[in-house]
């Protein structure tokens, strides 16, 4: 099995590794991408042998298939710093906390009642310890213009 360049759930469903390959139709293309993996099949391959995440042929087998990137810039890691430090805060907050849950509902529930409770109510840091809905209200105060008849 190959390693996946995505992070899991992204492509897969909740829990299920994203292969890329899989969603391409092309049996082995990440084999070919990730080299160590190919020799030790369901391992991953020591750090230091890594590859860089996204290479030239991945982005190609991806434009091939209609498949629209969700990555930026070369070297830019700033998003996926950001979504790891908040899926990080997701999983020990409410689910390792609460855990382990009944139901997948029960468990839906909670990550939408924290999801609601980080964007509304806890004090981020970056804006000045304010919430993201009072900087939202604020900008859209700042930004709005009188309706003219």
């Amino acid at each position: 099995m190959a390693r996946s360049l995505r992070p899991r759930g992204r492509l897969g469903g909740i829990g299920q590794p994203a292969h890329a390959c899989a969603c391409l139709g092309r049996p082995g293309s990440v084999d070919r991408l990730d080299g160590p993996a190919r020799r030790h099949p369901g391992t991953d391959p020591p750090l230091g042998s890594r590859r860089p995440v996204i290479s030239s042929l991945y982005g190609t087998h991806l434009n091939e298939a209609g498949i629209l990137a969700s990555t930026g810039t070369v070297g830019d890691s700033r998003a996926f710093a950001l979504a790891e430090s908040a899926d990080g805060a997701c999983k020990s907050e409410p689910v390792r906390r609460s855990a382990p849950f009944q139901t997948v509902q029960a468990l839906k529930t909670a990550t939408l009642q924290w999801v609601s409770w980080w964007n509304n109510e806890r004090l981020h840091q970056h804006p000045g310890y304010h919430t993201p809905a009072e900087v939202e209200a604020r900008y859209y105060q700042t930004k709005a213009t009188p309706v003219t008849q």
